[in-house]
């Protein structure tokens, strides 16, 4: 299991990196959490992910800072 917090912010590792990430360093079955700004999630990622044929969830959260939204996401590797 990957677990990602506070990585994917404005200014930080970009979202296009997570296909690397998975490729590289999670096995099958293995799962990926990313806590991300709603800012910088781009939701065609979800979709790319499926494409992959990697299984996702997405859960938008309220109230995370001050005028500032989260997403929460689950992928899990075939």
């Amino acid at each position: 299991m990957i677990i990602s917090s506070g990585t994917f912010v404005d200014g930080h590792v970009k979202l296009e990196k997570i296909f690397d990430l998975l490729d590289q360093n999670l096995a099958d079955n293995g799962m990926l959490m990313v806590f991300a700004r709603s800012s910088v999630w781009d939701p065609e990622m979800t979709a790319k992910l499926e494409a992959l044929e990697w299984e996702s969830h997405h859960e938008h959260i309220e109230g995370y800072a001050e005028n500032v939204t989260a997403e929460l996401i689950l992928v899990k590797k075939k």
